[in-house]
């Protein structure tokens, strides 16, 4: 085999092949849903599908080759209108099957904490000081926010996943090497510390993936809310935020286990009122720059 063949094979391989970001999370592109092997070795149970059209992760999800996972997406230019009936019904089940299951991991996260703390001497921070954001907003799975709201949803699901104990995180993009996927990377190796440069977080990453090198520097710096995150994080984490061990709850139960007494939902008009969106209600932010300037404002949600 020439030089050329065995670079281009190397290469190739380099592009299906998921990365390792930190202890808990993992990353690569959209054939790792594919990799069953890879799934159960490294105990996947959560998927956060970034740029991806909600109507196909309601499609990856209901080929997924592995049963009692939650998944998440990203998909700040949803789209309310679904070209048939059945892309339709299968938006609303991947929409409402695992918001169900977000709920559910919730409410034992909350369970497990109290009963640490009652069994602690020492006051343990509720939830919402753990996070960004208020945990409320996180009983929906499908996130439409830009900017720096963005990134901080994206930080809280992490923080709420290790928190449960159950299992792994993987992130995935159609390639894994898109701008987006990778600026929430960095976000999270900021977040995880809190002293590093945006530069060095962004060397990080691609010292793991290198596919990820023709991404220019000043494509991340530039970014809508990246840099103002980097100021939000460094300020969160000097007290109880979403990177404090003495922040961590004890392991809940199986997300799979249905709230009690719950209803099943048959009835499709009302379905539709379930398929909603995370939405910010709080003011409109102005995004900062590497000089510290302030850009235009963007809405954070759609209605």
């Amino acid at each position: 085999m020439s030089f050329h063949n065995q670079f281009a094979m190397a290469d190739t391989l380099n592009q299906i092949k998921p990365q390792q970001l930190s202890n808990n999370v993992f990353f690569g592109p959209l054939n790792t849903l594919s990799q069953q092997e890879f799934l159960f070795k490294h105990q996947i149970k959560f998927f956060i599908a970034v740029g991806i059209p909600t109507k196909k992760a309601a499609e990856y999800y209901h080929n997924m080759p592995i049963k009692d996972f939650i998944m998440v997406n990203i998909d700040g230019g949803f789209d309310r209108s679904p070209s048939s009936n059945d892309e339709l019904q299968r938006i609303l089940h991947y929409n409402q099957a695992n918001s169900d299951n977000l709920k559910q991991l919730l409410a034992n996260i909350n369970t497990s904490s109290t009963s640490e703390h009652e069994r602690c001497l020492t006051p343990q921070p509720d939830l919402n000081q753990l996070l960004y954001r208020n945990i409320n907003e996180y009983t929906i799975n499908t996130i439409t926010l830009s900017g720096v709201q963005k990134f901080e949803s994206f930080n809280d699901f992490l923080t709420l996943f290790k928190m449960s104990g159950l299992g792994n995180v993987l992130v995935f993009s159609t390639n894994g090497n898109d701008e987006e996927l990778v600026t929430l990377l960095i976000s999270h190796v900021l977040k995880m510390n809190a002293s590093v440069s945006l530069l060095e977080a962004f060397n990080y990453v691609k010292s793991l993936r290198p596919t990820v090198n023709d991404l220019r520097d000043q494509q991340i710096f530039w970014c809508a809310g990246l840099v103002d995150y980097s100021e939000r994080v460094r300020a969160k984490e000097l007290f109880w935020g979403p990177g404090s061990n003495g922040g961590m709850v004890p392991n809940v139960l199986s997300f799979s286990t249905k709230r009690r007494n719950e209803p099943s939902n048959d009835n499709e008009e009302e379905g539709k009122h379930q398929f909603v969106t995370t939405v910010s209600s709080s003011p409109r932010r102005i995004y900062a720059t590497p000089r510290a300037k302030r850009m235009a404002t963007h809405p954070m949600g759609q209605d």
